[in-house]
């Protein structure tokens, strides 16, 4: 059998955040383009759902005749592997939750998710970067690491205007996933910058003792995008992670 991982990326970035992964030995890597990002289509209409990303990333793991895998998401990636576990749990050998949250949009998180969609219609990507980049970035990071903040600003600036207006939508809309958490019974990893202002550590915590087979790492001086800002420690929980699958 081969081991797959599947790693979902964050908002509003696409697969390049992946580009400093180290997977173990023997271990085949998937990370999926979600639609609208990297080039790969949105439906006809425009309109996604978080469960329409799940089947487009299921889709391209039946294509390449991948059958079990480990999941993994950063951020909305985790809002997409949780759809992912509902439409196709049995598939699932373990859970990476990264910088990620259970929960649904509250009111006032549905009100920045529609300013942010106004931002992105009159302003652009850029304007979507210089918005959610003091956010996505630790201040250890931001102080001491332009080159990082420059990197993720391509990674932001890479993508459609499109692409990132259906992925605001599709946020905002998202179902509550709480109920989801004491029905996924395969280990889970679940990492957390501890300067991550968008997912703090608390939201963490709460899916760790929801989830029936969890553990937590807490990383020091990383904010909102654990692999991008400490990918040597992010590298080797993966690999402890899925070395202990295996």
């Amino acid at each position: 059998m081969v081991n797959v991982l599947v790693l979902i990326h964050a908002f509003p970035l696409g697969v390049r955040m992946w580009d400093e992964l180290s997977a173990p030995e023997g271990w085949r890597v998937i990370t999926p383009s979600l639609p609208g990002f990297d080039g790969a289509p949105l439906p006809a209409d425009g309109s996604t759902s978080i469960d329409d990303y799940a089947h487009a990333v299921l889709k391209q793991l039946d294509e390449r005749g991948v059958g079990s895998f480990v999941l993994g998401g950063v951020s909305m990636g985790g809002y997409v592997a949780f759809a992912i576990w509902r439409l196709a749990g049995l598939r699932c050998r373990g859970l990476v939750l990264a910088d990620t949250r259970a929960g649904a949009d509250t009111a006032q998180g549905r009100t920045a998710r529609n300013a942010m969609l106004s931002l992105v219609a009159e302003k652009g990507v850029s304007a979507v970067a210089d918005a959610i980049l003091p956010k996505l970035l630790g201040p250890t990071t931001r102080s001491g690491r332009p080159d990082v903040i420059l990197r993720v600003r391509q990674m932001i600036e890479s993508q459609s205007q499109a692409g990132l207006a259906a992925a605001v939508r599709l946020m905002r809309d998202r179902p509550d996933s709480s109920s989801t958490l004491p029905l996924i019974t395969v280990p889970s990893l679940v990492m957390v910058g501890d300067e991550d202002e968008l997912t703090p550590p608390s939201e963490s915590e709460s899916m760790r003792d929801a989830l029936p087979h969890a553990t937590l790492l807490r990383l020091p001086d990383v904010g909102h995008l654990a692999n991008i800002e400490a990918p040597e420690l992010f590298n080797v929980a993966i690999r402890a992670f899925l070395t202990s699958l295996s």
